[in-house]
């Protein structure tokens, strides 16, 4: 009998032991970290909710100095900046006047021999055509006073020039005239001297040209006021008579707080940065942004001036933290 009792308190025994372990085990896969990788969720006090559009965002990443070289990482404060504003106007691309001929024969007379047509290329000091003096019958030559391309030819041989009639146009087209319509509201924006960045409609070329003068009339039929710029057109590329876009930039007056632009990344469309705090980790911060200007951002909220911030090497961080993201919804069936 009573090794029978002996032998059921040793089965109880075991059946507890077996009991405890069971449990010891359910406990350590409910309580146990995942694979420690280089991004690890941690939910601070005051973070955005996950009901708030972050739902299953890591917010930071860490990462071993030797990442951190490879990947190149830079860190920026943030500063106080002017913002520039950009405008665009419409213009048309014109002859340089100041070098642009129009060739009328000195007497009237008869054109005895005509040496250039329309394209030709022509030297200063070359003879351009023979007149035959309608008053002494002589012949003299029509010298071409400036170099460039014949745009224009407008008589033949035989033909009589009448007195002030043109009958070649010469242009050099090194350098040409841009007219901008600007309202003349918009008019105190620019200055001689400044630069205007010019595109051609379909936005393929661009080049810098620098205002030369700003003309005090408002055309009665557009309203408008005309900005001259001075366009450097050595490879030919522009034409006269050919519409463009100028932009140029208007620098605020006020400074506010700016980010490099490359620096923002988006998650979830949000714009956000990355914050560098110790232990080699990088923190989101999501942020409101304002206007762009260059390689510049205005920075509404988010951080204060001063703060650090990661500008090169962002965008590795937000592909870890989307990669990671991912992973964590593959594991959970997703």
């Amino acid at each position: 009998m009573r090794n029978n009792i002996k032998n059921v308190a040793g089965i109880m025994i075991l059946v507890g032991v077996l009991v405890l372990i069971t449990i010891n085990c359910s406990t350590n896969k409910e309580s146990g970290t995942k694979d420690q990788g280089s991004v690890t969720t941690h939910k601070e006090e005051g973070s955005i909710p996950d009901d708030q559009g972050h739902e299953g965002e890591e917010d930071h990443v860490i990462l071993t100095k030797e990442a951190i070289k490879l990947v190149g990482i830079t860190i920026e404060q943030v500063a106080m900046g002017q913002i520039d504003k950009k405008e665009i106007f419409p213009g048309e691309v014109c002859f340089n006047e100041e070098k642009h001929r129009r060739v009328i024969p000195r007497f009237p007379g008869v054109v005895k021999k005509i040496y250039k047509s329309e394209g030709d290329t022509v030297s200063k000091g070359e003879i351009l055509a023979k007149i035959q003096s309608n008053e002494s019958l002589t012949n003299y030559n029509l010298i071409s006073e400036i170099s460039g391309i014949v745009t224009k030819r407008d008589i033949a041989e035989g033909e009589f020039a009448g007195e002030g009639r043109i009958i070649l146009e010469i242009a050099d087209l090194s350098t040409l005239w841009v007219h901008l319509n600007v309202f003349p509201d918009s008019i105190s924006n620019f200055k001689k001297g400044m630069d205007v960045t010019l595109f051609s409609i379909d936005g393929e070329r661009s080049a810098i040209c620098k205002v030369l003068s700003i003309i005090p009339v408002v055309d009665r039929e557009t309203r408008n006021m005309t900005v001259k710029a001075l366009l450097k057109n050595g490879e030919n590329i522009w034409l006269p008579g050919e519409f463009i876009k100028g932009e140029i930039n208007i620098l605020s007056i006020s400074k506010v707080p700016v980010v490099y632009s490359e620096a923002i990344q988006f998650l979830n469309d949000e714009p956000v940065l990355f914050v560098p705090e110790e232990g080699n980790e990088f923190h989101i911060v999501h942020v409101v942004i304002g206007r762009k200007s260059g390689v510049f951002t205005e920075l509404l909220s988010g951080l204060e001036y001063g703060s650090e911030y990661v500008r090169k090497g962002s965008f590795e961080l937000k592909a870890r933290i989307v990669t990671s993201t991912m992973d964590s919804h593959a594991g959970h069936g997703h």
